[in-house]
């Protein structure tokens, strides 16, 4: 559509601050996997009547465009540049100060922001080290002794980094997260005050709509803002787990076309590998090989102990051989008795008279 065409319709105050995106859609955000898109004419003409009530200095930026090709896209409207508040220059000019020693996160800041721990826990805790790829650089640099982080300063300084920039991360999550839910609720609140207009003299009705689109509109695209945030936090947050990634990585030894695919693999929250770390190990062409020349070997937790089997010409013959000596041992004792029953004087007193004889004086 041209601008003239745009220019010969009317727009009301809802219709130049409602964003291309019903509420709901905003809330849920199931249907998108990025931010999702807003009015942009409608949100520069919120930021300049902003800017104006604010007192703030507000600059127009026009992009640029090749005067070859301007004839295939309307005239886009310029964009809106507001100044950084002074609150927020000093913030960061102070952390600038001491950049490698710098917390990640304020003292104090997490305390304000919370989440459900359950279905969460990434947002309270460092993944844990796991795959074989840790256990073979332990075993190299510790012998065989569990650690944290790899041995080697270089590693160790790269997985301490990936730590801050995944706290930073998960702390924007929860961040964004209740902004999200307060500009809903500012949102909402607006909408009741609906309501009202009828109590109203027939002359403050308009005033009054105004007024509750206008604070409508400001809190859609507050919302529309906590999303953006959100989006930005949730790429933070994988970022610190590709930086602690490589540094165990870089000391395994494996070729760079390894380590590139088990960087990229997905991240579910729990473990610093992915749980396909170790099968795609094994998938790869001449694994075992590969493995036992990087010194990469099962962990004893998931090897089975060896147990020989034996020959099966080998498993009766040690019951016959036992069952031989068995009845050698009776015979034995057969002969022993026999002997010592035939020997003279023996026993003589003991046997019994034959019936219909007398024993003799």
């Amino acid at each position: 559509m041209e601008d003239g065409e745009q220019e010969d319709q009317p727009e009301g105050v809802e219709q130049q601050l409602t964003s291309s995106s019903s509420p709901s859609e905003a809330v849920v955000g199931t249907e998108v996997s990025g931010p999702l898109p807003i009015n942009h004419r409608a949100h520069q003409e919120l930021l300049r009547r902003v800017a104006q009530n604010l007192g703030l200095p507000a600059e127009e930026t026009v992009e640029q465009e090749d005067p070859l090709v301007d004839i295939l896209s309307p005239k886009s409207p310029s964009s809106i540049a507001l100044p950084l508040i002074k609150t927020i220059q000093s913030n960061y000019k102070t952390v600038w100060q001491t950049p490698a020693s710098s917390a990640p996160t304020a003292k104090g800041v997490e305390h304000k922001y919370f989440a459900p721990s359950k279905g969460c826990e990434f947002l309270f805790c460092h993944p844990s080290p796991c795959s074989l790829v840790v256990s073979a650089v332990n075993e190299r640099q510790r012998y065989g002794q569990q650690a944290p982080a790899p041995k080697a300063k270089e590693a160790k300084r790269l997985d301490l980094f990936g730590r801050k920039v995944y706290s930073s991360g998960g702390l924007q999550l929860r961040i964004v997260n209740q902004q999200a839910i307060f500009n809903r609720h500012n949102f909402n609140s607006w909408a009741v005050m609906g309501k009202f207009k009828d109590s109203l003299p027939q002359g403050s009705q308009q005033e009054f709509t105004a007024l509750v689109d206008e604070g409508k509109g400001v809190a859609k695209t507050s919302l529309q803002a906590s999303l953006d945030s959100a989006d930005t936090a949730a790429r933070t947050v994988p970022s610190g787990v590709v930086m602690r990634r490589s540094a165990w990585l870089q000391e395994s030894g494996l070729p760079p076309e390894v380590q590139n695919t088990l960087q990229d693999l997905p991240f579910e929250g729990s473990g610093l590998f992915s749980d396909q770390t170790d099968a795609r190990l094994h998938s790869l062409k001449d694994s075992r090989a590969m493995l036992k020349s990087l010194g990469m070997h099962t962990p004893a937790t998931q090897r089975k102990p060896f147990k020989p089997e034996p020959p099966p010409q080998r498993q009766s013959q040690p019951h016959h051989r036992h069952e031989s000596y068995r009845r050698r041992g009776r015979d034995n004792r057969r002969w022993h008795n026999n002997n010592n029953n035939n020997a003279p004087g023996q026993n003589q007193g003991q046997r019994k008279p034959q019936p219909g004889t007398k024993p003799g004086f």
